[in-house]
């Protein structure tokens, strides 16, 4: 698992990571929302986490999400170029951008979880 709570993080991933130009995009939304003061402060605000295969298996993905990422309540997912993009609010003001690719390892009650919180426009 990657964190990113300011677009200095970004350097943790390997050259040529899908996933770049879709977390880019949201730590600016995340950054921009709070730019007049007071500033985005990610500990307050929120932050972006980027999933890998061996995180689907954590009973607990993170501190502020202690279950598994299949019975996390998501608020909304869209797919966006092989990747979900999944958000959960923890609370009126704390947000969490979840990118979880596409993939093959993905569980299928994973998979069914993300899909049935699919935002269709």
């Amino acid at each position: 698992m990657f964190i990113f709570k300011n677009p200095e993080d970004l350097s943790q991933l390997p050259p040529g990571n899908r996933a770049r130009f879709l977390l880019e995009n949201i730590l600016e939304r995340l950054i921009s929302i709070h730019a007049k003061p007071p500033v985005h402060d990610p500990e307050l605000h929120g932050y972006a986490v980027l999933i890998e295969a061996l995180d689907v298996y954590r009973e607990a993905i993170l501190p502020e999400l202690p279950c598994p990422l299949a019975d996390v309540p998501w608020e909304g997912v869209t797919l966006e170029g092989g990747f979900y993009h999944a958000v959960v609010l923890t609370n009126n003001t704390f947000a969490i951008d979840f990118v979880i690719p596409d993939a093959d390892w993905l569980p299928e009650t994973l998979r069914t979880s993300l899909k049935e919180n699919l935002s269709h426009e």
